[in-house]
């Protein structure tokens, strides 16, 4: 038996009763996410790397934190159908949709320019209707977004933000900071740095992404076809502006930014003086190692990187619980998986090594 087949087995038997567990799905990072039957139907149930039975507060939290996700609606937005702590784990479960990760398309190359707006307005429109209730994505790359015949799906709304509030020690690593390889390219220097997401942060995510989408190659990475922007006039600015390394020099406003994008010519009356300064990946190549983070909004400092990231399932007597010593970090993953997510903490690294030098 497979360490995945080993996984689905123990998840299995934690939510029996409730939900079928059938495989694992790809798309997010922070927490695990497997493909699951209930009432509901077919959903992605995500579980969560927080220790909710020897640490009773953490269910408070997660419950506070995650239900103000619940009920979104929008047409680009993978919804919630249902939050819980299930004997000691929290999980969300989403409703279950189709469609290939953004990661893996881009992964064979650059975007067509207008599909790329297309594609960068449709994620504003979910992160407007975030924001008008005060709330963040916190976790936008591609790891996290599923595309599929013209429909854009934005998974893993409220996990970012819960675990960055909850416990910062988990999401903090380089295999924590966001979902999928290379996140830290997508996330605004005020969230690597510790914040646990804003409005602004999303907008700078969406620039990040339109970059890659357009050249072919995430910020700060060598390689792709800078002149593709050339094909859009002004489009180029957008992004600059929605990357910009003080949040209050980006855009004010995911409407704001989605107008600016409406145009096949961008109309230079809708940018700003910040499009004039340097954007991050102009800053360093090395994002973000050699770009100090704007200050945290808490004062409370994290604790160093945490490599090992898996989510720890052990099987009781009588329950099943998330075990780990009060003075160390919560695993997220399975025991099983270590062996898997240590290979994958290496990778980071190495990643994290050559984009410094």
């Amino acid at each position: 038996m497979t360490s995945q087949d080993e996984t689905r087995a123990t998840l299995s038997e934690l939510f029996a009763g409730r939900y079928t567990v059938t495989e694992k799905l790809d798309w997010g990072g922070l927490a695990l996410v497997y493909r699951a039957t209930g009432p509901q139907g077919e959903i992605s149930l995500a579980v969560l790397p927080l220790d909710c039975e020897s640490h009773p507060h953490n269910a408070e939290l997660f419950q506070k934190h995650v239900e103000p996700f619940r009920g979104l609606r929008s047409d680009d937005l993978i919804p919630i159908e249902d939050i819980g702590v299930q004997l000691g784990v929290p999980f969300v479960a989403y409703r279950q949709v189709a469609g290939t990760l953004m990661s893996e398309r881009l992964a064979k190359g650059a975007f067509e320019p207008k599909k790329a707006i297309d594609i960068a307005r449709k994620l504003l429109s979910v992160l407007e209707t975030l924001h008008r209730r005060s709330l963040a994505h916190g976790d936008l790359t591609p790891a996290n977004i599923l595309l599929d015949a013209g429909r854009v799906r934005v998974a893993s709304v409220g996990i970012a933000p819960v675990l960055r509030r909850v416990r910062p020690s988990d999401v903090t690593g380089p295999t924590g900071r966001g979902s999928g390889k290379g996140a830290v390219r997508y996330l605004a220097p005020e969230v690597v740095g510790g914040d646990v997401g804003s409005p602004a942060g999303d907008i700078f995510s969406v620039g990040a992404l339109l970059h890659h989408m357009i050249i072919g190659q995430p910020p700060g990475v060598d390689g792709g076809d800078p002149s593709a922007f050339e094909r859009v006039p002004g489009l180029e600015d957008v992004v600059r502006r929605a990357m910009q390394y003080d949040p209050a020099d980006r855009w004010p406003s995911a409407r704001e930014m989605s107008d600016a994008l409406e145009l096949d010519q961008i109309d230079p009356r809708k940018l700003s003086a910040a499009t004039d300064l340097a954007p991050i990946w102009d800053m360093a190549k090395q994002m973000p190692g050699s770009v100090p983070p704007p200050p945290m909004r808490s004062e409370r400092r994290w604790w160093p990187l945490v490599l090992g990231v898996g989510l720890l399932l052990a099987a009781g007597v009588a329950a099943y619980s998330l075990r780990a010593p009060d003075d160390e970090p919560v695993a997220s993953q399975t025991e099983t998986e270590t062996a898997t997510e240590t290979e994958t903490a290496t990778e980071t690294e190495t990643e994290t090594e050559t984009e410094t030098e």
